[in-house]
């Protein structure tokens, strides 16, 4: 068997020292390929770690800069949330201050309005009084008229009865 098998070994010798040349060929290809394939992998890798090294790099400085302006926006709703106390503060002071005047203008109100109506009934006594006084003053001429007449009655009868008397003596 060991026999059989050498001579086909050296049957196949001249088959297999033209196809040493085509493998040879074939492996250092292969090996120049996967050597400019891991070439340019690691290009690739190297041209991804700096893109996410800048990105990193510019997520670090946003986040940077987020948390500073959350900072200051805390910062200010702090500070508004303080003046908001103060101005509720400062309402509730005037809402106070504004009862305390409320309250005297509320009697005020009531005390004009009693005014008010006491003005009306003293209005309306000046008028009755006035008109009390107009029938009085037309009573006062009536009776004057009267008056004068009568007097110049009584001087009349007087005088007749002086000539009366001096005719009878």
């Amino acid at each position: 068997m060991w026999p059989k098998a050498l001579s086909q070994l050296v049957e196949l010798a001249p088959h297999v020292t033209r196809l040493l040349p085509l493998a040879d060929r074939y492996f250092k290809d292969k090996s120049s390929s996967d050597d400019a394939t891991r070439r340019a992998l690691d290009d690739l890798q190297a041209n991804h770690r700096a893109a996410l090294d800048a990105q990193r790099a510019t997520v670090t400085d946003l986040s940077d800069r987020m948390h500073a302006d959350l900072g200051a926006i805390t910062s200010q709703q702090t500070t508004q949330a303080s003046q908001a106390a103060a101005l509720q503060r400062q309402v509730a002071d005037l809402d106070g201050k504004l009862a305390g005047i409320t309250r005297p203008l509320a009697d005020l109100e009531k005390h004009l309005t009693s005014t008010r109506t006491d003005a009306l009934a003293a209005k309306q006594a000046a008028e009755s009084l006035e008109g009390r006084f107009r029938q009085i003053e037309s009573a006062q001429r009536r009776t004057q008229t009267l008056l004068i007449v009568a007097l110049v009655l009584l001087a009349i009868v007087l005088i007749v009865l002086v000539l009366i008397s001096l005719h009878a003596h």
